[in-house]
């Protein structure tokens, strides 16, 4: 994530479902999976916010 516009919508994605952003930094951020959520489940929402990501 390279500036606030895209911490916020990463942000809004994961929250949407239920995660909980800890930490952000450039092109990475720290995602506390929690209430059953799976790391699939963070990737999808993120990828369908228009995020490339590492698995």
């Amino acid at each position: 994530m390279k500036n606030s516009d895209c911490c916020m919508t990463a942000t809004s994605a994961v929250e949407a479902i239920g995660g909980s952003i800890r930490t952000t930094a450039p092109t990475e951020a720290e995602i506390e999976l929690r209430y059953g959520l799976t790391k699939n489940a963070i990737i999808h929402a993120l990828e369908k916010a228009g995020y490339n990501t590492t698995k």
